[in-house]
């Protein structure tokens, strides 16, 4: 079960969703685990609980924006703020707080940037 916070509408959830962003700007997005933060910015597609090719049950966040996504096991997600953004960011990941997040999860993080995982 994972908290979703959207634009302040509250709620809990561990079913399979999509949410589109039909703004400028897309979403801004902070990722929560362990009371540590990742944000994202400018994510304009959000898949909620996907079964991936490896059969790990995922969350990705898509940026037409940045041309590039992240994806995140369920299991390592405590609560998602997704927020409206108000501007374009220079960059897609905060990168500052990249390491903390992957050095606290025991699973991958998966940066794709031109359809290439880096």
């Amino acid at each position: 079960m994972v908290k979703i916070n959207i634009n302040g509408v509250k709620f809990e959830t561990y079913k399979e969703m999509e949410i589109f962003s039909n703004s400028e700007f897309g979403f801004n997005v902070t990722l929560i685990h362990q009371n540590k933060n990742l944000v994202i910015n400018n994510v304009t597609e959000i898949h909620l609980f996907y079964v991936s090719i490896l059969k790990y049950s995922e969350h990705a966040f898509e940026s037409d924006i940045h041309a590039t996504g992240i994806t995140k096991n369920c299991n390592d997600v405590d609560e998602i703020i997704i927020k409206n953004s108000d501007s374009i960011s220079k960059n897609f990941i905060e990168y500052d707080k990249v390491t903390e997040w992957y050095n606290m999860n025991s699973t991958h993080l998966m940066l794709f940037f031109n359809n290439n995982i880096i």
